[in-house]
């Protein structure tokens, strides 16, 4: 794992289940790399924080690295995007119903996205927009299995 790269997790818990089951995926989390060892990401239970890959190893995690050949240029801006989403976002359980609701009763909801909060792929999916690793994600409202399907089909981790 390198600064960059997008990880996908299957933990263990309830949530953990509820997500992967709702989703249909074997994913349930996602995170960014900040360096060998420490990750990005937005947990339900904290919101935005960094986290030391081990700590996932040693609950038993099923984690899977897609390398993402960010640039020099990429890390440095992607360490300086740390700073101001650990500052600033908070887990966002109003886009979790929305997803909730896509996704067990095919509803879905429009409505403006609260910058302030963001759930894991969210996160994933700005940083990535913001570094210009991807241009091409059309929402962010998406599970993390939606959002490794759509990296491996852009040719990620290959």
């Amino acid at each position: 794992m390198k600064a960059g790269d997008i990880v996908f997790f299957q933990t263990k818990g309830i949530v953990s289940w509820l997500i992967r089951k709702v989703s249909n995926g074997f994913y349930n989390h996602v995170a960014i790399a900040i360096s060998d060892k420490l990750v990005l990401e937005s947990e339900w239970n904290s919101g935005t924080r960094i986290r030391n890959i081990e700590a996932y190893e040693r609950e038993g995690a099923n984690i899977r690295v897609l390398e993402s050949n960010a640039t020099e240029g990429q890390i440095r801006a992607l360490h300086g995007i740390c700073n101001s989403y650990l500052s600033a976002k908070f887990y966002d359980w109003k886009q979790i119903i929305k997803l909730f609701l896509k996704y067990v009763l095919h509803i879905t909801l429009r409505s403006k996205n609260n910058q302030d909060k963001v759930i894991c792929s969210e996160l994933v999916a700005i940083v990535m927009l913001e570094l210009g690793m991807t241009n091409h994600l059309d929402s962010l409202e998406f599970s993390p299995q939606e959002l490794y399907d759509y990296l491996v089909g852009e040719g990620y981790g290959t």
